[in-house]
């Protein structure tokens, strides 16, 4: 845990940086052109799924095989991944080119905006293929416990990319038409940053794979795995992603960028979790490939405790400046009505955070194949949902639809964790953090606030800290954000008394 612990602070600190650059990107550009940013968001959700559903499933042999394949001494693993993920393109392509009549007239049927898919289409098939290689170089830099680099490549550099894009379109710099190109640029020169990283840290390897070393066992499970990886990450991802493509193909693309902004807000709670989940992957999984079971039960009860404290503070913070942040947003009049679309999805963040890494100690485990069953029933209902209440309450319903699906995803997961591998992610102080989190959420919402946006955010937001923090000493809560949260202290209180 040490190794997560240090690794995820740095690279939560990268992911706060970008945040924070996205964070006065909603605020002061985003607002300007609502319909580009959400056309933006849109086709960057589908190009995300159809990506993995290109790949289908070889993503997942990277951080899955890579231990098994060194421990054997077998080289060549990452070229054999790379050939696998082009055979996989070529053939799923040549899948969708028979089936696409057939999806579109569903699509009609279903009443989607069917122009607006077909004029995007090749801009996102484009997309998508970047997509698969950057997020495959990223994944396999996380198997020599590199996230900082890949961070600020992957994350960080498109929330620059993004303002960038619509303030060019918005000062007539480029025009509307042109906006796609420039994207698919700047993913192309994410991926040969990336290139040029993986060679730095020897992790590109050129060594021809050694087919013959493989045991047929082996190449068996590979197969195997692939499939319902393939399922299982197209079936999770249709969670975060299907609402950004339903909305814009339901609604309008200036809908889909009010919902964007508020998703973006809802993003910022589960930055620790997501750095923690990528450094824990390998972890997990070496930890089950050698049987260390305590040690995938100390992760996944660590991971819960650190990410809900974290979580529930930011969750907490943002809920009671909202409103201050709404007047403060240029063409925001009618935000205001839009505040319980963030609290919907940031109580689906919370609940994934507190449910910590259970999907990579199923994945991970003997019972990868029972995950493929959940995301069988969590995919159709989250798409029946989303469709039903997009029609009926907009982008509220989306936000529910979304939040719904994932406690019910996260409760099976912790129900059959528990019932197989006899591992529970909650202690005592778990319970205890998430009671003070839900005094604190009523609280603020029935607090008072003054006139002035400014003094009321900075006010919250060193007030809400300071009695969270006293709140969790009370409570006699034990956690590694909290002894790094004092650390830091420390820190600035001797810079002042030397000064």
């Amino acid at each position: 845990m040490g190794i997560i612990s240090k690794q995820s602070s740095r690279t939560s600190l990268i992911g706060f940086l970008g945040v924070a650059i996205g964070a006065l990107s909603v605020m002061f550009v985003y607002p300007y052109d609502r319909n580009l940013y959400g056309y933006l968001q849109y086709i960057f959700s589908y190009a995300y799924l159809l990506g993995l559903l290109l790949s289908f499933g070889s993503l997942g042999l990277i951080v899955k095989f890579y231990p098994v394949f060194l421990s054997k001494k077998i080289q060549g693993f990452f070229p054999l991944v790379l050939g696998i993920i082009s055979a996989s393109v070529i053939v799923v392509t040549l899948f969708i080119i028979l089936l696409k009549p057939f999806v579109y007239d569903a699509f009609e049927f279903l009443n989607f905006n069917v122009r607006v898919i077909e004029e995007s289409q090749n801009t996102i098939y484009l997309l998508a293929l970047l997509l698969v290689f950057v997020i495959a170089f990223n994944l396999h830099a996380s198997n020599f416990n590199r996230t900082i680099i890949p961070t600020i490549l992957f994350e960080f550099l498109h929330k620059l990319a993004l303002p960038i894009l619509i303030l060019a379109s918005l000062y007539q710099l480029i025009g509307p038409d042109k906006v796609d190109y420039y994207y698919l640029f700047f993913w192309l020169f994410v991926f040969l940053l990336f290139v040029i990283y993986l060679r730095k840290i020897n992790a590109l390897e050129i060594a021809k794979p050694q087919f013959q070393k493989i045991p047929l066992e082996l190449k068996k499970e590979i197969g195997v795995f692939m499939l319902y990886s393939g399922l299982n990450q197209l079936g999770s991802s249709l969670v975060s992603k299907i609402d950004m493509i339903m909305i814009a193909v339901l609604i309008s693309f200036t809908d889909n960028g009010t919902y964007g902004i508020l998703l973006f807000m809802s993003n910022i709670i589960d930055i620790p979790i997501r750095s923690i989940n990528q450094i824990a992957s390998p972890v997990v999984s070496k930890s089950i490939e050698g049987n260390d079971m305590k040690n995938v039960e100390q992760i996944y009860q660590k991971s819960s405790l650190n990410a809900l404290i974290f979580g529930l503070l930011l969750f907490v913070l943002l809920w009671s400046v909202l409103p201050d942040l709404f007047k403060i947003m240029p063409r925001s009049d009618d935000m205001i009505h839009y505040v319980w679309v963030f609290f919907f999805l940031g109580i689906g963040k919370l609940v994934d955070m507190a449910f910590s890494v259970n999907g990579f100690i199923i994945i991970y485990s003997k019972f990868f194949r029972y995950n493929l069953l959940f995301l069988g029933i969590l995919a159709v209902t989250n798409i029946v949902l989303n469709y039903w209440l997009i029609m009926e309450e907009g982008i509220l319903g989306a936000a529910i639809a979304t939040a719904f699906s994932i406690v019910s995803f996260n409760i099976v997961k912790l129900i059959f964790i528990w019932k197989k591998l006899r591992m529970w992610p909650f202690t005592k102080q778990t319970f205890l953090v998430a009671g003070l989190g839900m005094l604190m959420i009523i609280a603020v919402h029935f607090s008072a606030s003054i006139n002035n946006p400014f003094l009321d955010i900075a006010i919250k937001s060193t007030l809400i800290p300071l009695i969270f923090y006293a709140g969790l000493k009370w409570l006699k809560v034990k956690a590694e954000v909290i002894f790094q949260f004092e650390r830091i202290l420390s820190a600035i209180f001797r810079l002042t008394v030397k000064k």
